[in-house]
């Protein structure tokens, strides 16, 4: 499962700037000051992986935005919506800039081929009613601290269990391809499903593309 993570207003509050001395929080406290609360969420799920969804990614570069982050949740870090092929897109195509944060995370996963996600984010503008249940939504003043807890790692782990439920639905359905031990394709379809790059059905159609089997 992906959690789409934005920085300003989410970490920290959203008053911050990028000058010649570099970042700056213009708010009482601290950059990442708010960071500690989502490495606690993410300690009960292990199977997060997250995608940087922050123009840090794009005003410092994508590394640089991530080694930002506490060691933990660094190491979860798979990417960003932001990548330099968006400087230089096509011609026809909209500028990163423009799109609405939804908009962004739309793009990546239409590239990346996620279908399981969450997005922890202050921007909400632009976000369809029928896709908020993906939406975390913060306060910029008060970020992860203003929301309920409880509420927001329940929110995490059921998304996850819906996906290794999913995963388990794969693993019953090629049994009788692969037999009670799961080859190396079936354990790397299964990892597919679960990080929500593939549905159960499209891991099922590969591996009996695989076996050279009838649909």
């Amino acid at each position: 499962m992906i959690l789409f993570l934005d920085f300003d207003g989410v970490l920290h509050p959203d008053a911050v700037y990028l000058t010649r001395h570099g970042v700056e929080l213009r708010a009482e406290g601290e950059l990442f000051m708010w960071a500690p609360i989502l490495e606690k969420l993410l300690d009960d799920c292990p199977h997060i992986k997250v995608v940087l969804s922050t123009s840090w990614a794009r005003e410092l570069g994508f590394s640089k935005a991530k080694k930002r982050l506490p060691e933990s949740i660094r190491a979860r870090v798979i990417g960003a919506t932001w990548h330099s092929g968006e400087a230089t897109g096509w011609p026809d195509q909209i500028k990163w800039d423009v799109l609405s944060r939804f908009e962004q995370i739309m793009r990546y996963c239409g590239r990346a081929r996620v279908t399981d996600w969450l997005a922890l984010d202050d921007d909400d503008r632009g976000w369809p009613d029928d896709q908020r249940h993906h939406l975390l939504y913060c306060d910029p003043n008060t970020g992860l601290a203003g929301l309920d807890y409880d509420a927001t790692r329940a929110a995490l782990r059921e998304c996850g269990q819906a996906l290794r439920q999913e995963a388990a639905s794969y693993a019953r359905a090629t049994t009788a391809l692969e037999g009670r031990r799961q080859t190396a394709l079936g354990a790397e379809l299964s990892k597919k499903v679960v990080d929500g790059e593939i549905t159960t059905d499209q891991a099922i159609e590969q591996a009996r593309a695989f076996y050279g089997l009838e649909p």
